[in-house]
């Protein structure tokens, strides 16, 4: 014989609303203003990674590769720094989409020492001329993609940190004399 279990109020509307996409999208423990904030940032990084992490941050090192035949080693330091932060930049948004925002943070913030890296190689091949820094229009971009990844991270994770002090604020100290529930119930049980 099946069990047939009665929704309260609350359950029934919860289950006529949309559930909240999982996998690609997924963004657990926020609420519905930090979810669609989420989403919103989400796209807008895609959009970023796919602009200057992919088209520029891939096909503009190899054009230096194949394009430029008489350039220095600190040109080519420079577009292999390049080339191995934006695919790091398209690594790191993979995993955000996963959901793994750490780790995806920490794939960002090495990509963004790699496009500092690139910035020095640049001022060092640019020296003589004070306004010219080389590509940086390209690549600098890409810092604002790890800051959206923060923002990202923090957005869902800081309700997560938040719940969790709570309760380890809320929950009881260890007695050494014991708890008030144990010695309570011994005595109700010595009284029977």
């Amino acid at each position: 014989m099946k069990k047939q279990i009665k929704l309260s109020k609350k359950s029934e509307e919860a289950s006529k609303n949309h559930p909240r996409p999982s996998g690609i999208f997924a963004a657990e423990h926020c609420s519905e203003k930090a979810f669609a904030a989420v989403m919103l940032l989400k796209m807008f990084e895609m959009i970023l990674v796919t602009i200057f992490g992919l088209f520029m941050g891939i096909f503009a090192p190899l054009s230096i590769f194949l394009g430029v035949e008489d350039a220095d080693a600190l040109a080519i330091r420079a577009a292999v720094a390049w080339l191995i932060s934006s695919i790091l930049y398209i690594a790191g948004f993979f995993t955000l989409m996963l959901g793994n925002s750490k780790i995806a943070m920490i794939v960002h913030t090495v990509a963004a020492v790699g496009t500092f890296i690139v910035y020095s190689a640049y001022s060092q091949m640019f020296a003589d001329d004070p306004n010219n820094v080389g590509p940086s229009i390209l690549y600098m971009p890409c810092l604002f993609i790890t800051l959206l990844t923060l923002a990202i991270m923090l957005t869902i994770n800081i309700p997560k940190w938040f719940e969790r002090r709570m309760k380890m604020l809320n929950e009881k100290a260890p007695s050494i004399l014991g708890d008030d529930d144990d010695n309570d119930s011994e005595k109700s049980n010595k009284k029977e």
